[in-house]
């Protein structure tokens, strides 16, 4: 069984180290346990089945004890607030430099206020570097709490060794304030200005700061994919329950229940159609592009939208067990795995800190031993602490994740982690979605077939039926025939929506229905052959006069992954269109450029297997997996990975 928590406190890799640790004391050792920092959270695989509660009573214990707080949800525990964080770096920056400006100003030439200058005045000028870095150690004091607290804990992290460091500085640089006080010789007061640390200790404080609002801003883009997924599934649904209709939520809905889903609402469970027809976009599950027609007995999933027709579907699979719920906790997974070279900086983190502390103290004593002066033993054992405080740790990892997804954002390349980034280098394969990536995701008029009639009066026709129709399939003919320059209509008499087959309704004297053929197709109709081809606006439109074979030109299109439609006036067919999801202009070329650096190209898609091949056709891929689940495609991803 699997399991998610979010976990509060956690602020560094050595953290990771300490949750993972905590965690284990109370787990079996079977079990499988993966902490993750960029999505706060602690995911459990046990090797048999376990209580829920047991396992969050017993880890909640644990992660107290060594100074965490587990929560029910990773959401829970991303406390990260951007604005009151940026408000917080940039009142720190100013005081820094305030801070920076006095104790170094003088060294590259700016002027210094005449009160503050010179040793005479060395005693204001150290008690106004004081003055100007508590307001930095007030804003950034979490990092003292969290810090101390992981000490007592016996557990310290990267936020320990920033209060320490810190600490240390300041704790030293009112020591030298007493020292300058008292001191008689300006020689004293002059050793004692160089060694005051303020500006130390607020530097250390700012730029972990910056750190950690960029590692904030990181794990927040990170996980917008589960949250907008999350957000997804309706918050309430119609339930018939004894011949009546109640509003409910949809986390009240119980296997069994039936739901009732009328056109433009989103199905909230997994089930099948009991009563009722209709088509669905399936492509947020399944990325089909074109609508899916439903009858009874069909099966239906969550987050499907039902774009026309009524259905009452039956509930089989409800809450965490539907096909929505299982792509969140797919994603939360994979964001939560790590790459092997982070599971090595886990490790090192978990004794960097006390390593660093200890050779701090070994500093100290040698100094002692060797030299005798508190004084300087005291400066080089904080000068270990200050210099081996993690500013480059806190800044590099989220720097180079944030300049790495903004830099693939520009290029419209979205990172799921950081440890996507790492192993990009070493990438052999490449997996697309079809929908939205190699396609442009929605459907458009592709082929225009006219028989024994002018384009424009079939598309005349066409359009005045279907410009009152909401059909995705509908849109695509209106927006065609714009583009080939029909934009007239007449007025639609008795128009009706005919579910799963296509609309109809009179045109004038002349009934015209647009949809599925309602009988076998005419094979040929013998006579002499006129056919004239052009290709207008990235439409192919063929205009057949004399002989020609309408069922052969049906199947052709459906043959190319095309979704084919007739229209009929008066009962006879005029002209067939051809309704595809297009293919980007710039696929092919950015296929052929992976393949040239010796990336095999692959893509996996719901969509069917005509279809599949066709796109693979055109943009020349390596290989296709076609007619796929979500947890299909992981499964496949998962084997390629091997």
């Amino acid at each position: 069984m699997r399991f998610h928590f979010g976990v509060k406190g956690m602020n560094c890799a050595a953290c990771v180290s300490h949750v993972e640790r905590a965690a284990r004391r109370v787990l079996k050792d079977g079990d499988e346990v993966t902490v993750s920092l960029l999505t706060n959270s602690i995911c459990i695989v046990t090797a048999e089945d376990a209580d829920e509660e047991m396992i969050r009573e017993r880890l909640s214990s644990s992660l107290t004890s060594a100074g965490y707080k587990l929560v029910k949800n990773a959401a829970d525990a991303d406390s990260s607030a951007f604005q009151k964080d940026l408000s917080r770096l940039i009142a720190s920056a100013f005081f820094t430099l305030l801070v920076m400006y006095l104790s170094m100003g003088k060294m590259v030439g700016l002027p210094i206020p005449s009160f503050l200058e010179g040793v005479e005045n060395g005693l204001w000028m150290s008690l106004a570097q004081l003055i100007l870095c508590v307001p930095v150690i007030v804003l950034n004091f979490k990092f003292f709490k969290n810090g101390i607290r992981a000490l007592i804990h016996l557990s310290p992290n990267m936020d320990s060794l920033i209060a320490l460091g810190s600490g240390a500085s300041v704790i030293y640089g009112i020591a030298a304030i007493f020292m300058i006080a008292f001191s008689k010789d300006e020689e004293s007061v002059h050793f004692f200005l160089h060694d005051l640390y303020f500006e130390s200790a607020a530097m250390i404080l700012t730029l972990v700061s910056l750190g950690k609002l960029l590692e904030g801003r990181a794990k927040d883009r990170a996980s917008d994919a589960v949250k907008a997924l999350s957000r997804i599934s309706p918050k309430y649904a119609t339930v018939l329950r004894d011949g009546k209709e109640f509003s409910v939520s949809a986390e009240q809905i119980q296997p069994g229940d039936l739901v009732l889903v009328r056109a433009g609402e989103m199905i909230p469970i997994d089930g099948s159609v009991e009563e009722g027809n209709g088509c669905t976009d399936e492509s947020a599950l399944t990325g089909e592009s074109m609508p899916v027609d439903k009858a009874v007995g069909d099966s239906v999933c969550a987050a499907s939208v039902l774009l026309d027709g009524f259905l009452t579907v039956k509930a089989e699979k409800v809450g965490e067990e539907t096909s929505l719920s299982r792509m969140v906790r797919l994603l939360e997974d994979a964001a939560a795995s790590k790459a092997p070279i982070a599971r090595i900086a886990d490790k090192v983190s978990a004794v960097f800190v006390p390593v660093v502390i200890g050779i701090s103290l070994v500093t100290f004593l040698l100094w002692m031993l060797f030299d005798g002066n508190t004084g300087s033993a005291l400066r080089s054992a904080i000068s270990v602490l200050v210099i081996s405080c993690p500013c480059a740790l806190g800044l590099a990892t989220p720097t180079a994740i944030t300049v790495g997804i903004g830099r693939g954002a520009r290029s419209g390349i979205l990172f799921r982690s950081a440890e996507a980034l790492e192993k990009l280098c070493h990438c052999k394969s490449i997996v697309f979605d079809k929908t939205g990536t190699l396609t442009r995701g929605r459907p458009v008029l592709t082929d225009v077939y006219v028989y024994g009639a002018e384009i424009s009066e079939v598309l005349k026709y066409a359009v005045s039926v279907e410009r009152v129709s909401s059909h995705p399939l509908a849109l695509a003919i209106v927006e065609g025939a714009g583009l080939l320059g029909i934009e007239e209509y007449e007025n639609v008499k008795n128009f009706e929506s005919l579910t799963g087959v296509g609309a109809v309704g009179r045109v004038g004297d002349v009934v015209c229905r647009v949809g599925k053929p309602e009988w076998e197709l005419p094979s040929v109709k013998e006579g002499r052959k006129e056919t004239e081809q052009k290709d207008v606006n990235g439409i192919h439109t063929v205009t057949q006069k004399g002989a020609y074979d309408i069922k052969k030109d049906f199947e052709e299109l459906e043959e190319e992954g095309k979704t084919a439609v007739a229209v009929m006036t008066d009962g006879e067919v005029i002209g067939i269109f051809g309704i595809a999801d297009r293919v980007r202009e710039d696929a092919q070329s950015a296929v052929e450029a992976l393949k040239s650096a010796d990336v095999a190209c692959l893509m996996l898609t719901g969509d069917n297997e005509r279809t599949a091949a066709s796109v693979a056709k055109k943009v020349s891929l390596d290989g296709y997996f076609a007619s796929l689940l979500p947890e299909d495609k992981e499964r496949i991803v998962e084997e390629l990975s091997k």
